[in-house]
C-alpha cells in the first residue's frame, strides 16, 4: 500500500482507499479479518490512530463491519451507494421528484421560535447539558403520549431517543446482530439500509413486494429454513412502492416472528401520511415482538429526532448514543407539550392529500397508457415501471428528477420512484406530463428498431 506523507489527503483515508482498492480488485475477499491496528500502523509507518481513523472510515461507507473482541473485516458483497441523481445538479430549474424530505415552508416556524426561547428562559446554560442515557426524560413521556394516539402503549422507560432512524436502526444492530446471522426484509428495500446490515456481517434474506404487502409464500419458506432474527419491515406505506400489508399478513408475520423467536423492527418513517383512515401497525398489535422505529423528519422537518419504542428487555440491553442534541430535545418537549402538533399534522396532511391525489391524477392521465405504476395507498411517493433502464438520466436532461430503482437494493433499473415530497403542488401534472412525453418517444425508438 502506498502512503505519501507529504500529501494533502489525510492519512487515515490514504490508507482507506488503498484498502479499498484491495477490497474493490478481489484481493480482500468478504469476511477476511484485516490486521489489528498495531500490526498495520508498523507495516505502514504510521501512527496507530491513523489506522484506527482509516478503519472508522471504511465502515462509516459500509467496507467493513467490527466485532467486538475480535477484529475488524470486510463487509459482506460491498457495494457503493448508488448514484442520487440530486448529486451535483443545480436544482433551480428542475421539477424535483426525487428529494423526500417535506417542504421547509409548512416547518411551524414560529411555534418552534416561542418554544426555544422558553426552554432558554427556564433552563438557561442547561439546556445544552447531556440529555440522558436513553434521551431527555420528560420528551419520553411526550412521545409516550403521542405513541397512544396511534394506538400504540410504550411506557416512557421503555424509548429511546436518537438522531432520526438511520442512528435508531445501527443501535439496534450493533445490540441484536452478531456476524453471520439472517435479517429477512421485503425488496425493493432502501440499499442504505441492506449496506447497514452488510457492513455488521448480515446475511440478508430479501422478499418481493405483492399488492396486499409481502410474498408469503416466500416470506414463510425462508423463516422456517434460515429463522432470522430480525425482521426488518416496512408495513406501512413501504418505501418506495407506498404498499401496506393488509391485516391478515400482519397476523401472520407476528405468529413467525414467534415461532422463530425473531424479532420484527418495523421501520415506520411514513406513518403519518394517511389520507384516510390510519393504518394499523406491527407494533398496535403486539408489544413484545415488535420493536418500533420512527422519527419526526417528515412530519416537521429533517434533523429534530427519532425515537424507539422497545419491549423492557430490549430496551435495557441499548447502549446511550449521542443522539439529539439536549437543546433539541428539550425544544421539541416544549413544542409538543405547549404547541398544537395535533393541528400542524392536520394541516399537513391536508396539504399532502391534495398533493397525493394530483398526482395519482396525472399519471391516471400521462401515464397509463405507456407504463405501470403502484398505487400507493398513502405516503410520498409511488413506484413507476421504467420503460428503458436508461430512462433516469433522459429524463434529467429534461429538466425532471426522479430516484431510480438502484437506490432501493436492485441492480437492474427497471423502476423509478416519483416523491412529491418537496414538489409544487403546480409542478406535478407538468413533470409528470414530461415523463409521459419522454416515455412516448422512446416508445417510438423502440418500434421503428
Amino acid at each position: 500500500m502506498t502512503i505519501d506523507k507529504g500529501s494533502s489527503v489525510p492519512l487515515y483515508k490514504q490508507l482507506a482507499e488503498e484498502i479499498i482498492k484491495q477490497i474493490n480488485a478481489g484481493k480482500l475477499l468478504p469476511d477476511t479479518k484485516l490486521p489489528p491496528i498495531r500490526t498495520l500502523a508498523n507495516e505502514t509507518q504510521v501512527n496507530s490512530a491513523t489506522v484506527a481513523g482509516a478503519y472508522k472510515y471504511l465502515e462509516s461507507r459500509n467496507f467493513v463491519y467490527s466485532i467486538m473482541g475480535s477484529g475488524v473485516y470486510v463487509a459482506q458483497k460491498h457495494r457503493s451507494l448508488p448514484f442520487v441523481p440530486t448529486q451535483g445538479v443545480d436544482m433551480d430549474g428542475y421539477i424535483n421528484f426525487a428529494a423526500t424530505n417535506t417542504m421547509s415552508e409548512y416547518f411551524p416556524t414560529d411555534d418552534f421560535r416561542r418554544a426555544f426561547d422558553a426552554v432558554l428562559a427556564r433552563d438557561g446554560a442547561k439546556v445544552f447539558d447531556y440529555a440522558g442515557w436513553h434521551g431527555f426524560g420528560p420528551l419520553r413521556s411526550t412521545v409516550s403520549q403521542i405513541l397512544k394516539t396511534h394506538d400504540i402503549q410504550a411506557l416512557p422507560e421503555n424509548i429511546q431517543i436518537t438522531s432520526g432512524i438511520n442512528q435508531g436502526l445501527g443501535i439496534l444492530l450493533d445490540e441484536l446482530i452478531s456476524h453471520g446471522d439472517y435479517i429477512i426484509t421485503e425488496t425493493p428495500s432502501s440499499a442504505q439500509r441492506i449496506a447497514a446490515f452488510a457492513s455488521r456481517g448480515a446475511k440478508i434474506l430479501k422478499v418481493p413486494m405483492l399488492e396486499n404487502g409481502l410474498d408469503m409464500d416466500k416470506f414463510t419458506f425462508l423463516v422456517k429454513k434460515y429463522s432470522p432474527k430480525i425482521f426488518y419491515l416496512m408495513p406501512t406505506f413501504h418505501t418506495p412502492t407506498g404498499l401496506c400489508y393488509n391485516n391478515e399478513i400482519k397476523a401472520q408475520v407476528l405468529k413467525l416472528a414467534y415461532n422463530c423467536n425473531a424479532y420484527i423492527i418495523e421501520d415506520n418513517g411514513y406513518g403519518d401520511f394517511y389520507y384516510s383512515q390510519r393504518p394499523t401497525t406491527l407494533r398496535a398489535m403486539d408489544a413484545e415482538r415488535v420493536i418500533y422505529l420512527s422519527s419526526f423528519d417528515k412530519i416537521l422537518t429533517s434533523g429534530l429526532a427519532g425515537y424507539i419504542a422497545c419491549p423492557p428487555h430490549i430496551i435495557k440491553r441499548l447502549h446511550g448514543a449521542d443522539g439529539a442534541a439536549g437543546y433539541i430535545q428539550r425544544g421539541l418537549d416544549e413544542y409538543f407539550t405547549h404547541g398544537d402538533f395535533n393541528a400542524h399534522c392536520a394541516k399537513i396532511r391536508s396539504i399532502y392529500a391534495r398533493k397525493y391525489k394530483r398526482t395519482m391524477l396525472a399519471l391516471d392521465t400521462f401515464l397509463s397508457d405507456y407504463t405501470s405504476y403502484v398505487r400507493p395507498e398513502g405516503g410520498l411517493g409511488c413506484w413507476v415501471r421504467s420503460p428503458r433502464a436508461d430512462l433516469t438520466n433522459e429524463l434529467i436532461k429534461h429538466g425532471v428528477l426522479v430516484s431510480p430503482s438502484t437506490l432501493y437494493s436492485t441492480s437492474a433499473e427497471t423502476h423509478f420512484r416519483i416523491s412529491f415530497a418537496n414538489t409544487q403542488e403546480d409542478d406535478i401534472s407538468k413533470g409528470i406530463g414530461i415523463i409521459a412525453s419522454v416515455m412516448r418517444s422512446r416508445a417510438g425508438e423502440g418500434n421503428s428498431e
